[in-house]
């Protein structure tokens, strides 16, 4: 199994297909590999493949901040500013009172996004998961 992930993160398609069968199995490995196969799918540009892979992963570990983000991050590439604002106001109660106070700032991120079609609320989200990780 080790070396189909590391295959996949190197970039190699053979391995994707036995993994993402694997990955629907409820155990800390498929956690492991959905994580390869999500970051996988993202350098792809398989956003909607992402997107699921997320879902997944987030359906075991609802409070993830990190798999929020990238669901959010997911959404914003998708074009669909509302999601990622959805996925980036989640802030876990164990995540510190500084990542809290950014959540405006994030709403105000995503309307001048809504106004500017280019704008990404990326930066905003990178900034609240190096402050609170």
């Amino acid at each position: 199994m080790e070396y189909a992930l590391l295959a996949v993160q190197q970039g190699d398609e053979g391995p994707v297909a036995e993994l993402r069968q694997r990955a629907l199995e409820d155990d800390e490995l498929s956690l492991v590999i959905l994580e390869t196969l999500i970051q996988h799918d993202i350098d792809s540009y398989r956003l909607r493949q992402a997107l699921h892979e997320l879902t997944l992963y987030l359906s075991r570990r609802p409070d993830d901040l990190q798999a929020q983000l990238g669901r959010g991050y997911v959404w914003e590439r998708l074009q669909h500013p509302a999601d990622a604002l959805e996925n980036y106001r989640i802030v876990p109660e164990e995540t510190s009172m500084l990542v809290a106070a950014i959540v405006p700032v994030i709403e105000l991120v995503a309307a001048i996004g809504l106004l500017v079609p280019r704008f990404h609320l990326t930066a905003v989200a990178m900034l609240i998961f190096l402050l609170g990780a």
